[in-house]
């Protein structure tokens, strides 16, 4: 099992994600956390299975969306040890304004 880790970005979207779903539904916010959480470790075991996303960030990042979950997705730098987690942002989202910081 390879090693990953979430960036400050990265770790303060988890927190908003699962705080604003436990308002209506702590149950559901954990289950939500679990599987965000290991999607962030599949992609740290299999850095080159998201999709290649030059087009939001300078530097180039992979995008994999949360199986149960998909318009959550988790965005990584593949090329990094430990594996980088820069964002896990809502699909709705402006990517390109919110990834474009890093």
């Amino acid at each position: 099992m390879n090693s990953y880790h979430l960036t400050e970005f990265a770790a303060l979207s988890l927190e908003e994600i699962i705080r604003y779903i436990a308002i209506n539904s702590p149950v559901h916010a954990n289950k939500v956390r679990h599987e965000i959480l290991k999607c962030c470790q599949l992609v740290a075991d299999r850095p080159n299975l998201g999709k290649c996303r030059t087009d939001l960030a300078p530097i180039p990042i992979r995008m994999k969306s949360v199986t149960r979950y998909p318009n959550y997705l988790v965005f990584y730098v593949p090329e990094t040890q430990p594996l980088q987690i820069l964002d896990i942002l809502h699909g709705k989202r402006n990517l390109p304004r919110i990834l474009g910081r890093t």
